[in-house]
Formats: structure tokens, C-alpha cells, sequence
């Protein structure tokens, strides 16, 4: 039985070099060699090797017996944090250094590909040649789009035709709207991120999305977040959906 790995990351240096010098946060700093991601008022990140060396992250996979592992860009925001056009642009780039390392480790990873969210049209055409040229497994979407709520009616669109391919959606937490108290990094990742990647998920339940488009597949991270928490008062409100809890491996 293989072991496999649901929910691990890469990094495109290339876009964490590219958040250097932006005027508000996020934004990359050099120190000492390596790179800072500033996420959020008390909330940086360091860009790892095992995250950007793939090399490295096979090595630790050997290590830990895992036969495969499903990639997405791990920063808790996606491309969307630029303009418009830029964003489009970075999820290109991102998605095609996601390819290149899937060729170079044949049958050791599986792609989920990022998205813009710029332009609508620009947005869905990149969702296909996920899928139908890069041969990705699914697609990766955060709690948030920069800022905006992920059941937006410009955001719907796009989901939908995710679920019109049957891709799967990985929902992976962003930083939250509201973050006002979040001052540490502890507060972000053990409150901040499942309360954020909760309320998303329930949001699109509520909003009728999985009625509409019945096969379509949500993975929530993290066990869900406070999902199970809440499932029976969730029931009482909204009908049923397939959304799929995931976890670290």
C-alpha cells in the first residue's frame, strides 16, 4: 500500500524573490542568505530549503516512507495578492515550475495548481491547462482572495467549472479578514487559519454552490478547522455537502 502525502509544499523562489520591495505587506525579505516571507503583522515566514529544494524534500519523503506527495505552493496566500494581470501572470509561472518538478521526479509527485483570480476568463483558461495540459491532479484555492470572500460572485464562476472537470479544490487557509489580536505566529496558525478555512467552507455551503454543482469536491485542510466542531449546528442550516477533511501528513 502506498503512503501518500495529501498535503505538502513547494515555494517558487522566483515569485518569493518577486515580493522584494512592495510597499505593503506581504513582501520577501533577504537575511543572511536566505528569505523572509513577511505574511502579516507578526506572521513571517522562512522560505526552507525542503520547501524549494526539491532534492531536499525527496530525501525527507525517502526518510518518512512516503511513496508520493501531492504539491501546492505553500504561502498562505496565493498570486492574487498582486494586480490583476500580475496575478494571472504568477499563477502561470508558479503552475509551470510546479510541471517542471513533477517531470523531473517522475511518479513522486502530483501537482495542484494556483490560480490568479485576476480576470475570470484568464482564471478558468489557466484551470484547464492545469488539468488538461499539465496534467495536474487539482487545483488549490484559498479561504480568501486577497481579502475578498471566496463565495464572491466573481470567485463562483470559476469554482463552478472546476467542478464541471471534476478536479478536486484544495482549501487551504489564508490570512484571515479579520486578524485584528493575531499578533503571533502561534495565534495565526492554531486560531487564525482553521477559523478562516471554516468559515469559507461553510460560506459556500450556505451559498447554495454545492446545490448547484453537486459533484463538486472540496478538501478542507486541517481536519476540517473547526468544522467538526460545528457539524450539527452546519446540518441545521444547510444541506449536506462533500467536503473532505485533510490533515498534515
Amino acid at each position: 500500500m502506498k503512503r501518500i502525502d495529501v498535503h505538502t509544499h513547494f515555494q517558487c523562489l522566483d515569485f518569493v524573490k518577486h515580493l522584494q520591495g512592495r510597499s505593503s505587506l506581504p513582501k520577501s525579505v533577504l537575511d543572511g542568505g536566505a528569505y523572509i516571507i513577511q505574511c502579516a503583522p507578526g506572521l513571517n515566514l522562512p522560505a526552507l530549503p525542503k520547501i524549494i529544494d526539491m532534492d531536499q524534500k525527496l530525501r525527507d519523503l525517502e526518510d518518512m516512507k512516503i511513496d508520493v506527495a501531492v504539491l501546492s505552493h505553500g504561502i498562505p496566500f496565493g498570486p492574487d495578492v498582486l494586480s490583476r494581470q500580475e496575478a494571472d501572470e504568477w499563477a502561470m509561472r508558479i503552475n509551470d515550475n510546479l510541471a517542471r518538478i513533477i517531470d523531473r521526479f517522475p511518479g513522486k509527485f502530483v501537482g495542484l495548481g494556483s490560480i490568479g483570480f485576476g480576470d475570470c476568463q484568464r482564471s478558468i483558461a489557466e484551470v484547464d491547462r492545469c488539468i488538461k495540459q499539465l496534467g495536474f491532479g487539482g487545483l488549490q484555492v484559498f479561504s480568501n482572495v486577497c481579502n475578498r470572500l471566496l463565495d464572491s460572485s466573481e470567485f463562483i464562476a470559476v469554482l463552478k467549472h472546476i467542478a464541471m472537470l471534476g478536479a478536486p479544490i484544495h482549501l487551504h487557509p489564508a490570512i484571515p479578514l479579520n486578524h485584528i489580536g493575531l499578533s503571533a505566529a502561534s495565534l495565526y496558525l492554531s486560531l487564525g487559519f482553521p477559523y478562516d478555512t471554516s468559515l469559507s467552507a461553510v460560506r459556500l455551503i450556505q451559498s447554495g454552490l454545492f446545490d448547484e454543482t453537486p459533484d463538486l469536491k472540496l478538501i478542507v485542510a486541517h481536519i476540517g478547522g473547526a468544522i467538526p466542531y460545528l457539524t450539527g449546528r452546519i446540518e441545521s442550516y444547510a444541506t449536506p455537502s462533500p467536503v473532505f477533511l485533510t490533515h498534515l501528513v
